[in-house]
């Protein structure tokens, strides 16, 4: 963990920003924001940062009225491209393009967050509009890379579902590796509704990310733990309620959301655990429990 994230998580910006600065895979010596610009973080494995920094340079795009060229993942590009913000290139190198440090001083130390937040545009158009039906939930509950949940972005599938009790919903299975995160069935049990399979949410390839993107926008709400799919809903503008540890350095700017005021995301309230401890998810399933809406017109927002 390179140590500016760790500064970025406890709120020291300007320090955090100067180590990362120090780092020559993100040294950035221009404070504009004229592209192309790489969004992809250095040595980051998911595609999710990617989206934030989109979601960030999108508020830019909009008050500049000015296309944004970009160098991007497969996936990204195949999002990014249906929005008239940017001008996405695939990236073929990690060297391709600025690095994302001047669009994260903008946010944390600049005006950035001031601009009006606008939805990344995407593919395909929402066919459920106009006509009435249950609401949908997404959930999702574990992180699981292998062959068992990261306990530290996981929360036990027997603890999880039981928040849900009161929601008047159909609930949706965003979870990768299900037969790992719910080793005894229980959320079929449920009833959770089981439409997309690890295929799609892995999303390895440009085609499968846009159809993830299309069953999410399907959605009307999402509690989850930190995933790309959380990205992908934030950026939408889709509502999140959002269950992660307080750590350091580990997914910053959730922390800096929750924490200190910077909001990347208006959509995302974050429940933040206690990252010190094992069941760090109590603390958050506390607040996710007072928060979640339990009748059909405050799903719907009405």
């Amino acid at each position: 963990m390179i140590p500016g994230f760790q500064d970025l998580a406890t709120g020291a910006f300007q320090s955090g920003l100067a180590q990362l600065d120090a780092d020559p895979e993100w040294h950035d010596d221009r404070l504009n924001l004229e592209g192309p610009f790489r969004l992809s973080f250095p040595g980051a494995k998911g595609w999710g940062e990617e989206l934030l920094v989109a979601s960030l340079l999108k508020r830019h795009a909009d008050a500049s009225r000015a296309a944004v060229q970009v160098v991007a993942s497969e996936q990204v590009c195949s999002i990014l491209k249906h929005d008239p913000a940017f001008l996405p290139q695939l990236g073929k190198s990690n060297k391709e393009g600025r690095s994302p440090l001047a669009i994260l001083r903008h946010a944390l130390m600049g005006k950035l967050l001031d601009e009006r937040f606008v939805p990344l545009a995407s593919p395909g158009a929402k066919a459920s509009y106009g006509i009435e039906r249950r609401p949908r939930v997404g959930i999702a509950w574990a992180s699981v890379p292998e062959d068992h949940p990261i306990s530290e972005k996981s929360v036990p599938v027997e603890k999880f579902l039981p928040v849900l009790t009161g929601i008047d919903a159909d609930l949706i299975s965003l979870q990768r590796q299900l037969p790992v995160a719910d080793r005894n069935g229980l959320a079929k049990e449920r009833g959770v509704r089981f439409l997309i399979g690890d295929e799609i949410l892995d999303a390895k390839t440009g085609s499968d990310a846009e159809k993830l993107v299309a069953e999410v926008r399907e959605l009307d709400y999402l509690v989850t733990i930190s995933t790309t799919t959380t990205h992908i809903a934030a950026a939408m503008g889709i509502r999140v309620e959002l269950i992660v540890a307080e750590r350091e350095g580990q997914q910053w700017f959730w922390q800096a959301q929750a924490r200190h005021g910077k909001c990347f995301y208006p959509t995302v309230r974050v429940h933040l655990g206690d990252g010190r401890k094992h069941d760090w998810w109590k603390r958050s399933l506390q607040s996710l429990r007072a928060a979640l809406p339990s009748k059909k017109h405050e799903l719907d927002g009405r």
